[in-house]
This record gives structure tokens, C-alpha cells and sequence, in this order.
């Protein structure tokens, strides 16, 4: 399972990218044998420019629930997470809009102080999006959106272990703050992963692709990951953050639940999709299952 995400893009090529998702969601039958959308995340176009990253920074713009309206529509109702910065003007609006709707309000792409990030989470917000990355950092005066992730223990954060996003000391006190149950692992990985070296582009802006990480060609930093989800299992393993058990919950059970659709996926347990991997004892790839049907064998 997973969340096709859009970019930080013009609100028609948002709209577009909606309706494109829901055909090819409602395309799939018992017989697809490939990964199945369960929802799609709005990643943008509601963000701070200081905090851009990869976002393109021509269409960023403050919350608009008319364009929400309008996205979910053409999605025919597939949009389950949404991703703000709360400093934005309607922000708290937006996101008590959607928490009624019982869409996922995440904070991410934000310079919002502290008291900023607790007053969306207070209105409503329940995810921060790959924290530590995209956000304002953590001091003792000003503990910034990773103070509020670290303090709001009902909230889920996400966290990007490729060792280059994130150190693993970071992830370390993340999972201490909040605990392994409310810590998301995933990989934020670009249209490019799994492809040769070299350069792409990646939402409309030019990125190299070298040395295990992706990067924006005309500034340098961090564009996204080329990470999978089972090497971010091992990871936090090797790094010896959390048990293999743990783990791996974080990227399945967690990650459901944090998004809202653990009544179908995120346990094998009865009434859920008969979809999951198998793992060797060194958590490398055994089987791929789907519907109950092996479909992949390394």
C-alpha cells in the first residue's frame, strides 16, 4: 500500500495529478498484483518559503480550502492527508476544516515557532512531516516545531533514515521523546529512486541523483530520498534505535494508523488486506504478497 504525494505545483496541475491517481486507483481489480493506493497526500502547495527545500517556491500559497474542495473533488474522495506550514494566514481554519472531515492536517515545510505549532496541533493537526527535515529546529529558548513534535505524545512523526537526512543520535532522541508507537518511518522517495546516477527532475525543479542521495542541482541541498522502507527497517536496527519487531510496525502499523487507514492495512489480521512482505531473518526481502497471491520473489 501507499500514498501517491503531489508537489508543490500550479493549483490545475494539482487538480490533474488527483484526477490521474483516482483513475488508475479505480483501474485496479482482484487481479492487480502492484501496490495499492490507499489515499493521496497533498504535499503542498501551503508552505514557507524559508523552508522550501524541494517545493517549488512560484506556487507556494496560504491554505485555501476552495482548492482543498476542489483536489478532493477530482480525487473522488482519495485525498487523506494534507501538509501545511501553520504560520500561514487560515491555517488553523484549515486545518479544523479537515480534521472534521477526518483528513490528516500535517505540519511540515514550516518556520513556525513552537506556540505556532502547538495552536494547529491544538486546532486539530496529528502528524509532523519528515521531522527534523523541512521545519525549524530545536533550541533551548526556542523549541520550534521539533519541540512540539517531541512534546505532543499523541502526534505521529515521520523520520527519514537513509543516514543522510537524519543522524542516527536524532532519530535516537526522537524515538526516546515520543516513543517507537508514535515515530512514522518513511522514505520520501523521489520518481528517481531506483534509476542510474545522474540528473531528473523531480516536481519541476532539476535534481542529481549520486552517492545514495538525491540533491537539487542548483543549490545543493537535499532534494529527497532514494530510500525503500525496508532499508529503513534495517537502518533504525543496525543503528540500534529500536527491535526488528519494532521496526517494522513502525513502517506498517504505525504508518496505518498515522494516516488513518489501518481498517484495512497496517496488521495481517482478519478483515485486513491479505497484502505483506516477507522477511529473512537479516530483514532482506523474501516475498512480496498481495491479496494473498505471492507476486514477487527476489
Amino acid at each position: 500500500s501507499w500514498l501517491p504525494t503531489t508537489f508543490t505545483l500550479p493549483a490545475e496541475e494539482i487538480a490533474r495529478d488527483c484526477s490521474a491517481i483516482a483513475e488508475a486507483a479505480c483501474s485496479h481489480d482482484d487481479s492487480w498484483h502492484g501496490a495499492r493506493v490507499q489515499g493521496i497526500f497533498l504535499e503542498g502547495p501551503f508552505f514557507t518559503k524559508t523552508h522550501a527545500g524541494a517545493q517549488d517556491p512560484n506556487h507556494l500559497c496560504d491554505p485555501d480550502l476552495r482548492l482543498f474542495r476542489q483536489w478532493q473533488a477530482t480525487a473522488h474522495g482519495l485525498v487523506c492527508r494534507s501538509a501545511l506550514a501553520p504560520e500561514r494566514g487560515g491555517s488553523l481554519a484549515y486545518i479544523a476544516q479537515l480534521a472534521d472531515q477526518g483528513v490528516v492536517a500535517a505540519i511540515g515545510h514550516t518556520d513556525a515557532t513552537y506556540e505556532q505549532a502547538m495552536a494547529a496541533v491544538d486546532a486539530g493537526a496529528t502528524s509532523f512531516v519528515h521531522t527534523y527535515n523541512g521545519m525549524r529546529g530545536f533550541t533551548h529558548r526556542e523549541p520550534g516545531v521539533v519541540g512540539a513534535a517531541f512534546s505532543t505524545p499523541s502526534t505521529y512523526a515521520e523520520i527519514i533514515c537513509d543516514g543522510h537526512h537524519v543522524s542516527p543520535a536524532a532519530v535516537k532522541a526522537l524515538v526516546a521523546a515520543k516513543g517507537w508507537q508514535h515515530v512514522v518511518l518513511i522514505t520520501d522517495c523521489l520518481g528517481c529512486g531506483g534509476l542510474p546516477e545522474g540528473e531528473y527532475i523531480s516536481g519541476g525543479l532539476p535534481v542529481v541523483l549520486r552517492d545514495g542521495a538525491c540533491y537539487l542541482r542548483d543549490k545543493g541541498n537535499l532534494a529527497g530520498s532514494i530510500l525503500t522502507l525496508a532499508e529503513a527497517v534495517r537502518n533504525v536496527v543496525d543503528w540500534n534505535l529500536v527491535t526488528a519487531e519494532q521496526a517494522i510496525r513502525m513502517a506498517t502499523e504505525v504508518a496505518a494508523r498515522a494516516n488513518h487507514i489501518d481498517d484495512r492495512c497496517g496488521q495481517i489480521i482478519p478483515g485486513r488486506l491479505a497484502d505483506f512482505v516477507v522477511l529473512q531473518d537479516d530483514l532482506s526481502l523474501a516475498g512480496t504478497y498481495v491479496g494473498g497471491k505471492r507476486v514477487v520473489v527476489p
